[in-house]
């Protein structure tokens, strides 16, 4: 009985107006209506394409950590990376795999000091003051590569004054570790208005501007 009244539910539901039961219906129902009722498998199994609740869980972190940094990536030379994304253990390389940095105090310590390095008066009469940058992103499900420039651009007075605005590029390849979280930093591809740069050249660079 409950089947005869869905199914007469259902009937009604895509009848003609006008129509009372017990009378025909000679009017097919158009192809591009939508179906009312579905049929629905009561098996409770989930398909084998489903993430476990753990990959879920990566997944969702990663996520969320790799968006947190496409919002802060610009603004590297500014200020210091949010601490949220990064592992305790994350470690920053250069491309030959000299360690610049170990541990999240200190990578983020790092960069903090580049910020403030970058935003000293001392730039306003000798030096390259860093811009902001223009990142490309290439997301993967184990890192996220980042494609950047900055502009480096001269005090209007006294020695860098005569040099025009400069440009430092390189690649960051940030590989994500079980948790979701920032476990690697590696830096590559370095270059100064497209001349490569030698990666102890870099490395002493960072070790200054940690000082």
């Amino acid at each position: 009985m409950p089947a005869l009244l869905l199914a007469t539910a259902c009937v009604a539901l895509t009848a003609p107006r006008g129509w009372t039961p017990g009378r025909p219906i000679w009017r097919a129902v158009p192809a591009r209506a939508a179906p009312l009722c579905l049929a629905v498998d009561g098996g409770g199994s989930l398909p084998p394409s489903f993430l476990s609740p753990a990959a879920f869980s990566r997944a969702c972190t990663a996520h969320r950590n790799v968006e947190l940094l496409r919002t802060e990536a610009p603004a590297a030379f500014s200020r210091a990376p949010s601490a949220t994304g990064f592992s305790e253990a994350i470690v920053l390389v250069s491309d030959l795999g000299l360690e610049l940095a170990r541990g999240r105090e200190a990578y983020l310590g790092l960069f903090a000091s580049v910020a403030r390095l970058n935003a000293s008066p001392l730039l306003d009469v000798a030096g390259l003051r860093a811009g902001r940058l223009e990142c490309e992103y290439e997301a993967g499900p184990d890192a996220l590569t980042v494609r950047w420039r900055a502009p480096l651009t001269p005090s209007a007075r006294g020695l860098s004054a005569r040099f025009g605005v400069s440009v430092l590029s390189g690649v960051s390849r940030y590989t994500l570790g079980a948790d979701g979280s920032f476990s690697k930093h590696a830096l590559s591809d370095l270059a100064l208005n497209g001349q490569p740069l030698l990666s102890s050249t870099v490395g002493a660079w960072l070790s200054a501007y940690r000082r």
